[in-house]
């Protein structure tokens, strides 16, 4: 990705979030719709997927496969409130659930605008979403003695119905349109910014009173999302530090580009303002993301 299209990608991320809190009433209206436009963004992504590349990279990289999954779900997020929880109590269950929750459903998109290698982030995104409705209750009920109400079959149906619509229509179109798949690929690029824009807007109009409500704790809020970002992100870069430059970047990816969103419900449910404080605010650092992550699955230079 150029450098041009890096600064309107991010100038149309921060802008987009800016209007929804401008002007919340507006912008809450396309929030029943958010998924739509995510399936539709996750379908042109999609179309650079192949299905036999997931089963190819399932069984070339099984055993870092299975190393990022117990990073994901469980390694991390013991060590994410151990560490929490003596300096900044009050934030350390919404760390522990951020660290805790399953790769983004948007980070396959992401995945392919910064080169990084689609497949694994794929396969870990589909994996950490089944596991989630087991996994995430049982840490929060270990590390911190707390109870979520999380319906695992409305959830599953709901992440399933997300991923693997766009997923089949994108196989189908592969197979059948060959034609429209090449044009779509070529020019899904701004179609698609334009989709993560309205979602933006849409979920920052939702968000907007309860930033306003929380303005006291936003900056150190933001310092600790920020923080847990990198954490996370680096960690998996570090796994895959030795392969190539775009498994790299989709181990980073795996980790970094996280379901907040699901938390930000949890936090709500819980009327815990610390945790949707921390889920809303983690939106910035990962748009961020695109930054390093773009560095990190270019080639060394020699």
């Amino acid at each position: 990705m150029s450098l041009f299209k890096n600064i309107i990608l991010l100038l149309t991320v921060f802008s987009s979030m800016a209007a929804g809190l401008l002007w919340p009433e507006s912008a809450g209206r396309l929030s029943p719709y958010l998924n739509v436009f995510l399936m539709i963004m996750l379908f042109l992504a999609f179309l650079k997927v192949s299905l036999q590349a997931v089963g190819v990279e399932l069984h070339r990289h099984f055993k870092e496969f299975l190393l990022l999954t117990a990073l994901k779900l469980f390694l991390l997020p013991i060590f994410i409130y151990l560490l929490s929880v003596r300096f900044f109590p009050h934030y350390a269950l919404g760390l522990l659930l951020l660290a805790g929750v399953s790769t983004g459903v948007s980070a396959p998109f992401f995945a392919v605008l910064v080169g990084a290698h689609i497949p694994l982030v794929l396969l870990l995104t589909v994996a950490s979403s089944i596991m989630l409705p087991l996994t995430l209750p049982f840490m929060a009920q270990l590390m911190a003695g707390q109870t979520l109400a999380v319906d695992p079959v409305h959830l599953v149906g709901l992440i399933g119905m997300i991923i693997f619509i766009p997923l089949a229509a994108a196989n189908l179109t592969q197979r059948f349109l060959p034609d429209l798949t090449g044009w779509l690929g070529h020019y899904s690029y701004y179609p698609s910014v334009l989709l993560l824009a309205i979602i933006n807007l849409g979920a920052f109009g939702n968000f907007a009173p309860f930033l306003k409500a929380n303005q006291g704790q936003i900056f150190l809020a933001l310092g600790l999302s920020t923080a847990l970002a990198m954490i996370l992100a680096s960690s998996g870069a570090i796994l895959f530090w030795f392969r190539q430059p775009p498994v790299r970047a989709a181990g980073a990816a795996s980790l970094g580009w996280i379901n907040n969103i699901l938390v930000l419900v949890l936090g709500n449910d819980l009327k815990d303002p610390y945790i949707s404080l921390l889920a809303a605010l983690y939106l910035i650092p990962f748009h961020l993301l695109i930054i390093p992550l773009r560095h990190l699955s270019r080639p060394a230079k020699p």
